[in-house]
C-alpha cells in the first residue's frame, strides 16, 4: 500500500514540476501571445503601438484602458474620417459601443480591427458580415498573399517560435459569408492606394488570404466609410517587427489606411458581459498543445492515471466472502416429527398435539381461549370468517375422539381433515 502511495505522490510532484518549469522555464521572456501594448515580450505589441503613435504624431489619440468607447465617443469624428483602431486578441464591445462604432463607419469614418475574435453584436450590424466566422489552422508557419500584385513582395511567411524554437500554434482566417474581390480602389505606381470616393452600399474586398477561401485581411465599404478586418494580430508583435519582413508587411498594411487621425482603443481588451464574442471553433486540446507547460502537464497526468489504474486501481484488501442466508428447516423438522409419531403408531399423542396447536392458533389470532359454548363458537366464526358448521364439526370430533386411549389412523386423519379445512377457509375468506 505504501509503495503505491509513494508512486502517486511522485507523479503528482512531477505533474506540478512539469507545469511550472514548462510554463516559466529558464527564459526571461514570456513566449505566450499576450498582445500587451505596454510590454516588451516577444508577442506583445509595444513596438507596433509606439510606431503608430510616433508616425501619426498629433493625429494620434487613444481611448484609455479604464474607459470605453461610450465614454469617449466624442473623440471619434466621422466627418473628418477619423480611424478607430484596435489590435489585440479578443475584440470586446458592448451592444451600445457596437452601435456607436457602426454609426461612425456608416457616417464616413474608418475602423481598423485586428483580432482573433469579434463581438457578434458588431458583426451582425453589417449584412455582409452576418455569417462571418473565424477559422484556424494549427501549424508552425503561416503564409499570407496580397491580392494586389503591386505590393512587392506579394507573399509573406511567418513562423511561430517558442524560446527561439519553431512550434505549432493557431493562425486565424475568416470563413463563410465571403464574397469575391471587388476592385473599388486604385494603386499608383508609387505604391500608394487611392480610396474611391463614390457612394455605394456594402461592398467587401479581400485584400489578402492564406489560401483559397481563407482570407485574413479584408475591407468592407459601407457608403463612404471603411471597415478593415484583420485576423492575425500576432504578425504585428515585437518578435516579427524586429525582422525586416515583419516591418515590410506592417508598412504595406498601414498603406491601406487614409491619412487621418487615429483613435486607438485600449479599453476593448476588457471583457463585456453582452459582447457575445464570435471566435474560432478551436478545441481545448489544441490550446493545451500550444502551451508547452500545459502539454507536459497533460502528458504526465495521463501517465499518472495509467500507472494508478495498473498499480493502485485494483483491490488492496482481502475480498469479503459471501455468506449464504440461513435456511428455514421448520417444515422439514415438522415432517420428520410427524413421520416419527406416525411410524410409532402414537395417534393419540399426535391427536392431542394437533388439538393443542389449534387452540394456540385461535387464541393468538382471534383471542378465543376455548370453544366450550355456542357464544365462543359464534365469536370464532365471526372473527375468522370460517363457516360455523366447520368449527362445530371440529368440536364434535374432538369430543368424540378425546375419550379414547387409542386411535386408528383413519380417525386421526378424519380429525386432521376437519382442522385443515378450518385453516383453508380462514386463508380463503377470513384472512385480510
Amino acid at each position: 500500500m505504501k509503495k503505491n502511495l509513494y508512486l502517486l505522490v511522485l507523479f503528482a510532484v512531477l505533474l506540478i514540476a512539469g507545469l511550472y518549469f514548462g510554463t516559466t522555464g529558464s527564459s526571461k521572456y514570456n513566449w505566450n501571445r499576450t498582445y500587451r501594448t505596454d510590454a516588451t515580450d516577444p508577442y506583445d505589441l509595444s513596438l507596433f503601438y509606439n510606431t503608430v503613435k510616433e508616425n501619426w504624431g498629433i493625429k494620434f489619440n487613444e481611448i484609455p484602458f479604464k474607459s470605453g468607447l461610450e465614454e469617449e465617443k466624442n473623440l471619434l469624428q466621422p466627418a473628418f474620417g477619423d480611424i478607430y483602431m484596435f489590435v489585440g486578441n479578443r475584440f470586446n464591445l458592448s451592444n451600445r459601443e457596437s452601435r456607436l462604432l457602426y454609426n461612425h463607419i456608416a457616417d464616413g469614418g474608418t475602423a481598423f480591427i485586428s483580432a482573433t475574435a469579434f463581438p457578434t453584436s458588431f458583426l451582425t450590424r453589417f449584412k455582409s458580415l452576418e455569417n462571418l466566422m473565424i477559422g484556424s489552422v494549427y501549424e508552425e508557419a503561416y503564409t499570407t498573399t496580397f491580392a494586389k500584385k503591386l505590393i512587392k513582395p506579394d507573399a509573406y511567411s511567418f513562423t511561430h517560435y517558442y524560446k527561439n524554437e519553431p512550434q505549432r500554434n493557431d493562425w486565424y482566417y475568416f470563413s463563410k459569408g465571403m464574397v469575391e474581390w471587388v476592385d473599388t480602389g486604385t494603386w499608383e505606381e508609387s505604391g500608394e492606394y487611392v480610396h474611391p470616393r463614390e457612394e455605394s452600399t456594402e461592398v467587401m474586398e479581400i485584400i489578402s488570404s492564406s489560401g483559397e477561401d481563407k482570407p485574413d485581411f479584408l475591407v468592407l465599404r459601407v457608403g463612404s466609410g471603411r471597415l478593415f478586418l484583420h485576423s492575425n494580430p500576432v504578425v504585428f508583435s515585437n518578435y516579427y517587427l524586429k525582422q525586416k519582413k515583419g516591418r515590410d508587411y506592417t508598412e504595406n498594411i498601414l498603406k491601406f489606411l487614409p491619412d487621418k487621425r487615429i483613435i486607438w482603443d485600449l479599453s476593448a481588451v476588457l471583457y463585456r458581459e453582452d459582447a457575445n464574442i464570435r471566435q474560432s471553433d478551436r478545441n481545448m486540446l489544441s490550446f493545451v498543445r500550444s502551451q508547452p507547460g500545459l502539454w507536459i502537464a497533460w502528458i504526465l497526468l495521463l501517465v499518472s492515471v495509467a500507472l494508478f489504474l495498473i498499480f493502485a486501481g485494483r483491490r488492496l484488501q482481502r475480498s469479503i466472502p459471501v455468506i449464504k442466508p440461513p435456511v428455514n428447516h421448520t417444515m422439514a423438522f415438522v415432517q420428520a416429527v410427524g413421520r416419527f409419531y406416525y411410524g410409532e403408531k402414537q395417534n393419540v399423542v399426535v391427536f392431542r398435539r394437533e388439538w393443542n396447536q389449534f387452540l394456540i392458533f385461535i387464541r393468538q389470532h382471534f383471542r378465543v381461549a376455548a370453544i366450550n359454548s355456542d357464544s365462543e363458537l359464534s365469536a370464532l366464526s365471526e372473527r375468522s370468517g370460517v363457516n360455523e358448521s366447520i368449527i362445530r364439526e371440529i368440536v364434535m370430533k374432538h369430543e368424540k375422539y378425546s375419550i379414547f386411549t387409542e386411535l386408528k389412523s383413519s380417525e386421526l386423519l378424519d380429525m386432521n381433515k376437519s382442522i385443515s379445512q378450518f385453516y383453508t377457509e380462514y386463508k380463503k375468506y377470513g384472512r385480510k
